[in-house]
């Protein structure tokens, strides 16, 4: 079930966040928007990024219509692997260390977003408003099997963020909550999962 699959992400994610600064929530989020949850991610590709492992259909915007293609994207071998590998990706392409600069000045996960969209990240325009709508519906569940503390975040991971990105564009400060998405308490208020009406899209994938 799609509640399953949050759940076995989770932990992960809160493990990873605690060593990069980027919301459990985030690290959760994204796979759904890529790849969903009925059926497993080949190669654990779950972040969508283009390199050699297994070609996968998928589509990009292309002056504002969606073309659909063939594309070889990054294999890992666990999905924790994949996590570390897109934080990795973000820390060593300059194109999204502006983004990274806004999460470590902020804390907001909606700015990080919009700065990877903006960046380039997927063609899709929308993606980073698609991302932040998942994270806050996925928060209540992190958060519950305490995955991520009420801030979306280990204590602790502004300083180790700080290493394992270089220490971005300014001091780190305190992570927002996920409420940072939209509306008051996410995790109160969120409203609860439910299986999607149709499968999900194609994935939307970051350039080369």
């Amino acid at each position: 079930s799609r509640d399953a699959y949050i759940r076995s992400l989770a932990p992960l994610a809160a493990k990873v966040a605690a060593e990069t600064g980027i919301h459990a929530e985030v690290f959760t989020a994204i796979p759904l928007n890529e790849v969903g949850w009925q059926r497993p991610a080949p190669g654990n590709m779950l972040y969508g990024i283009k390199g050699t492992g297994t070609t996968q259909p998928t589509w990009e915007q292309v002056n504002g219509q969606r073309v659909n293609q063939q594309a070889s994207f990054q294999a890992y071998a666990t999905p924790e692997d994949a996590m570390r590998g897109f934080a990795s990706f973000l820390r060593d392409n300059p194109r999204y260390h502006g983004a990274l600069d806004t999460l470590a000045q902020t804390g907001n996960p909606a700015a990080f977003l919009k700065g990877l969209n903006d960046a380039g990240y997927a063609t899709d325009t929308s993606w980073w408003q698609k991302v932040g709508r998942l994270a806050g519906e996925v928060a209540p569940i992190v958060q519950a099997i305490g995955a991520a503390g009420p801030l979306g975040i280990a204590a602790g991971a502004t300083a180790a963020a700080a290493r394992f990105f270089g220490g971005g564009g300014g001091q780190q400060t305190q992570q927002r909550p996920l409420s940072a998405f939209g509306g008051s308490t996410v995790a109160n208020t969120a409203p609860p999962i439910e299986p999607p009406i149709a499968p999900p899209v194609q994935p939307q994938q970051p350039p080369d």
